[in-house]
């Protein structure tokens, strides 16, 4: 039923803007969706791994997410969310309240987690670039790097030279 409504909307769409500009629309959206799911994937993988929940799945293995919100007393809605979006593009595995690491989410914690923390440093300049470009904020003087993900991210990184 779900695949005749999708249908049903495709057709719809072609009607309304004929075949070739739908075509190029969808193509254009799907150049930027990779951007837009790049930048949803770090925030999601940021909250989870800066939480120390991603550190907790890596050492125990799969673990009940809804009791784990409880204890920490995290919105559970917004949990499942990060959850479910992280599962949708192939970093957890969901199953009903179970959630675990899967082989790319290993290696995404594992190799590349000094980029992310060193990425973590410096988001509130990424943040703020609008401010720092009009010169409503100066660096060093309204925001900073944090400077512990600095280190922690350097460090990460250099480990995995030799």
């Amino acid at each position: 039923m779900e695949f005749y409504c999708m249908l049903r909307q495709i057709l719809k769409i072609i009607r309304l803007l004929g075949l070739r500009r739908a075509a190029r629309m969808k193509k254009y959206h799907e150049q930027g969706l990779a951007y837009v799911r790049g930048y949803t994937a770090t925030c999601c993988w940021w909250t989870l791994l800066n939480q120390g929940f991603l550190d907790r799945l890596a050492e125990t293995g799969p673990l009940d997410w809804r009791e784990y919100a409880q204890k920490q007393q995290w919105d559970e809605h917004v949990l499942e969310g990060i959850i479910e979006y992280l599962d949708g593009i192939g970093l957890l595995i969901r199953h009903n309240s179970q959630v675990d690491l899967c082989e790319a989410g290993k290696i995404l914690l594992a190799e590349p987690r000094g980029m992310m923390e060193l990425l973590w440093a410096y988001e509130p300049c990424f943040s703020n670039l609008a401010e720092m470009l009009t010169g409503q904020k100066k660096y060093g003087r309204e925001l900073d790097r944090r400077i512990t993900y600095v280190g922690l991210g350097s460090g990460r990184l250099c480990e995995q030279l030799p």
